[in-house]
């Protein structure tokens, strides 16, 4: 027959109240235990048998005791107590009995006196390169800690300690890292770390141990580059919701764009007396110049209206100059009766009359 042993990762469990607390224990080999004789004893007090595939439990364990049949294939016999009481402390024993072979293991359970809770932010704490920040943990309720033996890793590296009074730092963060000696009267185990650069980013992990138990607190650090926080920060300042961006372009063109919540829009200006170049617009591309193609021939034509329109207007100055003038105004007359119709500010004159002026 094959020798058996059995196996527990530690032999000691550390439990809070309320808690569920798991007795692991397995066989070596890893062979199945689902036709041997399984029995767990607190002390002298039987809590749970196993025996030919029926599980009997002590009335006193009713609805507190889980002892899986599906993971005996696997050689585990572990022991699961929901709910743990302070009077459950102490030690428990798993005895394997195959043909002629018992084998046992034993196990302590220790359930920490002191109810307390340790808390720390359940999302990320964000900082700035160069600054100092801090990293929250206190306990719930408030419980002076200065007696206690206090870590925090960075990852899986120690880089603080403070145990019977006195501080052992990590030789990477000397004079970065420190507790508040007042603070930890009232339960703060906040860790200040100085100067914080992006290496700094990661997981932090502070752990108090007291009486034997442990309690546990994980915080995620994200450190920002500060130049690309302050570029971000100004773009911001400058793209927010209100935002006007004058761009001149080439060719006489005004572009004045405006952005009201994220929307933009724009509005164009002919011949602008501002000679600057363009800017980048928002979305980082070159605002290209707007360069109208013209025909010399309307070149030509325009300015041959404009002359014509010096013309009229020269025309209308002198006509105005003749009737203001009594001397003149005989002549006038007569001119304007010969014409078919004339325009004289706005008014039809007929050819066989003249309208009172």
């Amino acid at each position: 027959m094959q020798e058996l042993a059995l196996a527990s990762p530690s032999d000691i469990v550390f439990c809070d109240p309320g808690d569920d607390a798991v007795l692991s224990c397995h066989l070596k080999p890893a062979i199945s235990a689902a036709s041997m004789e399984i029995k767990w004893w607190n002390k002298a007090d039987l809590v749970c048998h196993y025996k030919n595939r029926q599980v009997t439990m002590n009335r006193h364990y009713e609805d507190q005791v889980k002892f899986s049949l599906q993971k005996l294939h696997n050689g585990n016999v572990s022991l699961t107590l929901r709910n743990v009481r302070g009077s459950q402390r102490g030690i428990y024993i798993c005895e394997v009995i195959h043909g002629c072979q018992t084998i046992k293991e034993y196990i302590f359970l220790h359930i920490c006196s002191q109810d307390f809770r340790l808390v720390v932010p359940t999302g990320p704490v964000r900082t700035d390169s160069g600054s100092d920040i801090i990293l929250p943990a206190y306990l719930s309720p408030e419980t002076n800690v200065v007696s206690m033996d206090i870590r925090w890793f960075k990852g899986t590296e120690l880089i603080y300690q403070y145990k019977n009074g006195r501080e052992m730092t990590n030789n990477d963060y000397k004079n970065r890292v420190s507790l508040s000696s007042q603070g930890l009267k009232r339960g703060n185990l906040t860790l200040l770390l100085r100067n914080v650069n992006q290496s700094d980013s990661g997981d932090y992990t502070c752990k108090l141990f007291h009486d034997r138990c442990q309690k546990t607190g994980v915080i995620h650090l994200q450190v920002r580059d500060f130049q690309k926080h302050e570029h971000t920060h100004k773009s911001k300042h400058l793209f927010g919701d209100l935002t006007f961006q004058n761009t001149p372009n080439y060719g006489g063109t005004y572009t004045e764009k405006r952005k009201y919540n994220g929307l933009t829009t724009k509005r164009r200006r002919k011949n602008s007396i501002d000679g600057n170049r363009p800017l980048m617009s928002d979305d980082s591309t070159l605002e290209k110049p707007e360069i109208e193609k013209r025909d010399p021939r309307d070149i030509v034509g325009r300015e041959s209206g404009h002359r014509n329109t010096r013309r009229t207007r020269e025309g209308n100055t002198a006509t105005g100059q003749e009737l203001s003038s009594p001397d003149m105004s005989s002549q006038v007359l007569r001119r304007l009766r010969t014409s078919e119709s004339v325009t004289s500010v706005g008014k039809f004159i007929p050819k066989n009359g003249l309208q009172q002026l």
